[in-house]
């Protein structure tokens, strides 16, 4: 009987993803985290040879002096930008060689402004109705090696559908931030967003209610700071977890009980007579 239980377990299990069909990746909101730095401590350390290229005079020698081009050519060499795209739709799009990734909010400029994943772009989902669909963004991510574009909304109410549809059209390196950005805010809820997350449940009731996010375009050290410190809690095993706080409440427990006894003892010892002290 268990066996069979088993059998049907697995059989619905197949069933339920087999109805989703699914034909995009996911990524997680450690994993992007985990991007995110990789991708901050990478534009650092080419920052940091940037200056050290420029403390040599490499960038403003005289034969790049002569040449323009060419100077601003080994500038953003250096600095991390790809190649142009030779598209003229794409004409002047830049890749940054140190962020692995384009992340696209696919809600509506309203929800978007409100807050949003910082460096997030707004891509409203009913973009995917234009004949021209995709942003030179986009075009200048598309299918690049060792690059991705990643997708979002609050929770899941229409990335799905999006990146279906952009991955039908041709873009393979698309995928979806699972649970969308209420789940990863709730994880993370220090130094991944600007602004405040629009509940769909409880959206503003007026305009005024709904003021526009700051504009960040970067990760700040202390975000970055914030998001590592996060991350390392969220990737301790949950049963670690349990044993850490089933520890650390028996050692508040026991300061509670010292601390108890020791003020219980204090206030009995005031009582006695000065020649019992």
């Amino acid at each position: 009987m268990m066996a069979d239980h088993h059998h049907e377990s697995k059989k619905s299990v197949a069933a339920t993803s087999s109805s989703r069909q699914e034909i995009f990746r996911r990524i997680k909101a450690d994993q992007f985290v985990t991007m995110i730095l990789q991708s901050a401590q990478a534009q650092h350390e080419e920052a940091l040879v940037l200056r050290a290229l420029e403390g040599n005079k490499i960038v403003d020698s005289p034969a790049n002096a002569e040449n323009g081009e060419t100077a601003n050519t080994i500038h953003n060499v250096i600095i991390g930008i790809g190649e142009k795209t030779d598209s003229p739709l794409t004409r002047n799009v830049q890749v940054d060689a140190a962020r692995p990734y384009l992340l696209l909010d696919v809600r509506l400029p309203e929800e978007y402004n409100l807050g949003h994943i910082i460096t997030a772009v707004n891509y409203p989902h009913t973009m995917l109705s234009r004949e021209r669909y995709d942003t030179l963004e986009m075009k200048a991510y598309k299918n690049k090696p060792g690059k991705m574009i990643v997708l979002y909304d609050d929770n899941e109410r229409n990335a799905p559908r999006v990146t279906t549809t952009i991955l039908q059209r041709g873009y393979t390196n698309c995928v979806l931030l699972s649970g969308g950005v209420i789940a990863a805010h709730k994880k993370y809820p220090q130094g991944l967003i600007t602004g405040r997350i629009w509940d769909p449940l409880n959206p503003p009731k007026t305009p005024a209610a709904a003021q526009p996010a700051p504009k960040v375009d970067e990760f700040t050290e202390e975000d970055l700071n914030a998001l590592r410190s996060q991350l390392q809690h969220n990737l301790i095993p949950r049963a670690s977890k349990s044993r850490l706080m089933t520890a650390t409440k028996s050692a508040t427990s026991r300061n509670k009980s010292t601390e108890q006894q020791r003020r219980g003892t204090t206030a009995s010892t005031a009582a006695w007579p000065a020649v019992w002290r």
